[in-house]
C-alpha cells in the first residue's frame, strides 16, 4: 500500500503565509470596524455592535482581501 503524499515544504510555507496574510487583514477590518463603532453616536451598546458588524461586511471584506493580497504579492514578489 502506497504512503499518502506529504505536503512539500514549500506547500506547507504558503498555508502559513496565506493565514498570516489573512489573519493581519482581520486584525486591520476589526481595527477600522471598532474605530467605526466608538465614533458612532449611537446611544445603545446594541447600535455600537451593529455598527460593527456593518463596517466589518463593507468595506470589512475588502480590507481583508486587499491586505492579504499586499502581504502575498509583496512576500512572493519580493516587493519591498
Amino acid at each position: 500500500m502506497p504512503k499518502p503524499a506529504r505536503p512539500t515544504p514549500s506547500r506547507t510555507a504558503d498555508a502559513i503565509l496565506a493565514l498570516v496574510a489573512l489573519v493581519l487583514g482581520a486584525v486591520a477590518a476589526c481595527g477600522y470596524g471598532a474605530w467605526r463603532a466608538v465614533s458612532s453616536d449611537a446611544a445603545t451598546t446594541a447600535d455600537r455592535w451593529s455598527t460593527f458588524g456593518d463596517a466589518m461586511l463593507f468595506p470589512g471584506l475588502l480590507v481583508i482581501v486587499a491586505v492579504a493580497a499586499m502581504v502575498w504579492l509583496g512576500w512572493k514578489a519580493n516587493i519591498d
